[in-house]
């Protein structure tokens, strides 16, 4: 596992990867001082990436649930 980068709110950000299997994942940046920082937060969205394909995910917050990595249509 690899960070690839630190997001806030708001922000997106792309990342071109090889083609096959990846693991887009969110946690607890130990770095960050606030609330999003503090505790154990780990989700992880397994997706395979095809030759020239683009892949779009959301990261989202709900205070059932936490938050979470949801795949969507891209544009």
């Amino acid at each position: 596992r690899k960070l690839a980068a630190r997001i806030h709110v708001g922000e997106q950000v792309r990342l071109q990867v090889p083609a096959g299997m990846r693991i887009v994942s969110i946690e607890s940046d130990p770095e960050d001082d606030t609330l999003c920082g503090k505790g154990n937060l780990l989700r992880e969205k397994a997706a395979r990436v095809g030759p020239g394909e683009t892949l779009q995910f959301r990261i989202s917050s709900d205070n059932r649930i936490g938050f979470d990595i949801q795949q969507v249509e891209a544009k």
